[in-house]
């Protein structure tokens, strides 16, 4: 008999793939994915096993045109469990069983879906499998190091299940879409060391071009020193290494040009850059687009992230390939978020965890690294430890803040810093000076803006944000900015600064902390509420940024009479309080230090960890039983955490009214149109917490368009204000909204 894998729409038996061929395509595409991390003989392992279940008559019917459910993952998970043993089998059997979804949870004989209960209800062996495939025996088990053994036991499943998925797609993509397939570049070793070669080359003509060109300043002088340390390090051994450049000191290039020369010297496969906010990668995409091409760089995140099972056919083809990239990140330069980079290494779904296999061999450029969350950081310093002890990895980890982790490499593994003078790089391009000003009130602070020509202020808090601009909204071109407007309403608004700055025009800001997220705008003074160091560094980022002032920019921290949040930024200025105290200069090195480590003694190992990822990973359940909880750990690893809250879509200005509209008539007809109306209103969305969106609906502010999109009822559009974007629906409400 002949099994069969996939079959051809209207074509004979004879076209069709046979389960022999996609097993073993699968198999040596999987082995190929994990070799760069030395566990190829396990990935062929998953390849050959993943679709055993398929050697029934049962799914053979269901191949004829059999409408029953066939269950044709778990049987190979009970084959490896049989024939490689508890400890190396239970470790395949997780992903052979999740090829198709997620990685389950170990779970227990009545846990539903879980491995465990999958496995003991699966009946005795039903298919052929092992009549026509031959396994091999048993490859030898990895070495894991003693600290975070658990850790990298459920780290190695799911590097393996990307290569298996990854395998596995790709294989089917190949027989039943080839013109998809063909859309996908089959990048060699030698075509990736060739695109890496023609970037680092791309970039030494870009700087040399800079340097003919750049004006003999002592800033430009000190951007020099740092490239020139930053290739230097880059002929250092893989591992661990830290950049700590102020802002101005040329860091984008710098960063990029160590990555690229140590890739080629070490043979490494691409650069991850990875930064905190949305606002940063879309920057910074742009300025590698230009110097290395369109074709060399992947920009990748929430804002073109790709679903589960997506497809549209009808759009160009550059974009097409380019969206088929980011499933398993394949271009030699990727730009991500850090909320998809990390939570893809914790994932659980097919979809996430389809590329983790292609970061391995990769150069990590971490950007902001102060902004790793307090609350996930030993879980997340122990992946990027992982990465490089066992996934050939370097992490270069970049900030002008940062943070004192010397304590929590658990590996001993500490980052090797690059610039052998941070002091006196730190002192060269120093470009504010920070004043402490104690307590002020609302009113206050709207007196002292008054006095300046240009100023911007940063809130904690939307509605101060709001109460502030009030008072000021008379003075000559006065702005709010906030995360209550859309981002085409603040990008527009931002357009509109930039231009008054530029022409040295009247302009104060009212903002809350969303202008720090990578925003560049330039101002001489700059206000901002007590938060931590970390914060008031990066409102001094907003001031004097280019450093062409004679004099440096002012930066005022102050206390707000009307009191801080409470919670994390309350307890961070608290901290702070502490530091200004012992330093004259809060943004120095010494006093950074200072509070990173006051801030993480504060927190201690319990918040470090609060989520308790790490230790439930290195508990006995997991390295003796290896009962590990990948959807449990999945959904505790989320850097921007849920609260069940809602997107609203808004009519800002007419081509928000015209998108609108557009969504309007794709429910009404019912076609394929509709995911790009709701594509094109990605820019005209406002996030609102879970119980603002409650009282907007029951207040009967939200239509939900063919019931099921949120959009600001057309009667009621006036309370989407050019001014201040969507008012609130109760004011009592935002009291307990805190960022952006």
């Amino acid at each position: 008999m002949t099994w069969f894998a996939h079959t051809l729409e209207n074509q004979p038996q004879e076209t069709w793939q046979t389960l022999s061929d996609h097993l073993e395509n699968t198999a040596a595409l999987a082995a190929a994915f994990a070799e760069p991390f030395g566990m190829s003989d396990w990935a062929e392992l998953c390849g050959l096993l993943h679709d055993a279940g398929k050697y029934t008559e049962a799914f053979q019917k269901r191949l004829l045109g059999d409408r029953r459910r066939v269950d044709h993952s778990t049987e190979g998970g009970r084959i490896a469990l049989k024939k490689y043993g508890s400890s190396m089998g239970k470790l395949l059997a997780y992903t052979i069983l999740g090829h198709h979804g997620h990685l389950p949870d170990a779970g227990s004989e009545q846990g539903e879906g879980s491995l465990i209960k999958r496995l003991k209800d699966h009946p005795e062996p039903t298919s052929e499998f092992l009549t026509e495939q031959a396994l091999p025996s048993a490859p030898a088990l990895p070495k894991f190091n003693k600290v975070n053994m658990g850790f990298q036991v459920a780290f190695l499943a799911r590097m393996l299940y990307s290569c298996l998925v990854d395998a596995d797609s790709l294989d089917t993509e190949r027989f039943t879409d080839i013109e998809k397939a063909r859309l996908r570049p089959a990048a060699t070793r030698e075509d990736e060391r060739a695109a890496i070669q023609h970037c680092a080359e791309a970039l030494k003509a870009k700087l040399a071009d800079v340097t003919r060109n750049a004006q003999d300043t002592p800033v430009n002088k000190q951007r020099a020193n740092v490239l020139n340390a930053c290739l230097a390090a880059s002929a250092l051994e893989p591992g661990l290494f830290s950049l700590t450049v102020p802002t101005g000191g040329g860091k984008t290039f710098a960063a990029m040009a160590f990555a690229l020369e140590h890739a080629l010297g070490h043979q490494h496969r691409r650069i991850v850059y990875v930064a905190p906010f949305t606002s940063i990668i879309e920057q910074t995409a742009k300025v590698y687009r230009d110097v290395f091409g369109e074709e060399y760089v992947l920009e990748h995140h929430s804002a073109i992230d790709i679903p589960e099972n997506a497809d549209q056919d009808d759009e160009p083809e550059a974009a097409r390939i380019r969206r088929l990239a980011t499933e398993n990140w394949t271009s030699p330069i990727v730009v991500t978020t850090a909320v998809q980079f990390f939570e893809s290494l914790f994932a659980s779904r097919k979809w996430r965890c389809r590329k983790l296999h292609n970061i391995a061999g990769s150069v990590i450029i971490l950007d902001e690294a102060q902004t790793l969350p307090d609350e996930l950081l030993l879980a997340t310093l122990a992946a990027l430890e992982t990465l490089c002890n066992h996934y050939g990895c370097t992490v270069l980890l970049c900030t002008a803040t940062q943070p004192a982790l010397d304590a929590y490499w658990t590996a001993n593994r500490k980052p090797r810093e690059i610039i052998p003078n941070r002091d006196e790089l730190y002192t060269a391009l120093k470009r504010t000076t920070v004043h402490v000003l104690g307590t002020l009130t609302i009113e206050d602070v709207a007196a002292r803006l008054r006095q300046h020509p240009q100023a911007l202020c940063i809130v904690s808090v939307r509605k101060r944000a709001r109460e502030l601009y009030q008072l000021l909204k008379d003075q000559p071109n006065a702005y709010h900015l906030s995360a209550r407007m859309c981002a085409e309403h603040r990008t527009a608004v931002l357009e509109k600064i930039r231009a008054h700055l530029r022409a040295k025009e009247p302009c104060l800001v009212i903002s809350t902390q969303l202008i720090e997220a990578g925003v560049d705008v330039d101002f001489a003074v700059v206000y901002r509420e007590l938060g931590g160091i970390d914060a008031i560094a990066q409102a001094a980022g907003r001031c004097n940024r280019e450093g062409r002032m004679e004099q440096p920019g002012e930066v005022f921290a102050y206390r707000p009479a009307e009191k801080l949040p409470k919670g994390f930024i309350r307890q961070s200025a608290a901290i702070a309080d502490s530091v200004l105290k012992q330093f004259d200069d809060p943004l120095s090195l010494d006093a950074v230090r200072s509070y990173s480590e006051k801030r993480f003694m504060v927190r201690g190992l319990d918040m470090l960890d609060n989520e308790k990822i790490l230790k439930t990973l290195n508990s006995n359940e997991v390295t003796r039983n290896l009962n590990i909880p990948f959807d449990w750990v999945a959904g505790k690893y989320q850097l921007i955490k849920e609260d069940g809250g809602e997107t609203i879509f808004v009519p800002y200005g007419d081509e928000g009214v015209k998108r609108v509209e557009n969504l309007r008539a794709a429910v009404s007809r019912g076609d394929e149109s509709l995911g790009a109306a709701l594509k094109a209103l990605q820019r005209y969305g406002v996030n609102l917490y879970a119980n603002e969106y409650v009282d907007m609906v029951k207040s009967g502010w939200i239509e939900h368009v063919g019931g099921l999109y949120p959009v600001l009822s057309e009667a009621l559009k006036e309370h989407y204000r050019e001014d201040i974007g969507l008012e609130p629906v109760n004011s009592l409400v935002e009291n307990t909204v805190l960022m952006g």
